[in-house]
């Protein structure tokens, strides 16, 4: 997630609006997901593609539209300060879907 900051802090010293580098850094999130599912067994990644669909309404994982809802109900926040929220939001990593994924590998 490292690089993923210092491609948004790059992007928006060049000018770059906060909505276009918020679209970027959630897709970047959720290809991440997708690529880590294509890594596991293909129970595992049914499993959490499941709760993707009951989740989000996709197997895929959130939408955009889905993103910046959740985003706006969870802080009340508009405009850039939204956006700022779901770039922060999209470097971080989700600690119960960390522990599964651990457990997982483990023999």
């Amino acid at each position: 997630m490292v690089r993923s900051t210092q491609n948004a802090r790059a992007m928006e010293s060049q000018g770059v609006p906060l909505e276009q580098i918020a679209r970027v850094t959630s897709r970047a999130r959720n290809d991440a997901r997708i690529a880590a599912r294509n890594e596991m067994s293909a129970a595992d990644k049914a499993a959490l593609e499941i709760r993707d669909l009951n989740m989000y309404g996709s197997r895929n994982g959130p939408s955009w539209g889905w993103v910046v809802e959740n985003a706006r109900a969870k802080t009340g926040l508009e405009g850039d300060g939204l956006y700022r929220f779901i770039i922060g939001r999209s470097h971080r990593s989700n600690a119960a879907v960390d522990r599964a994924v651990e457990i997982m590998d483990k023999p």
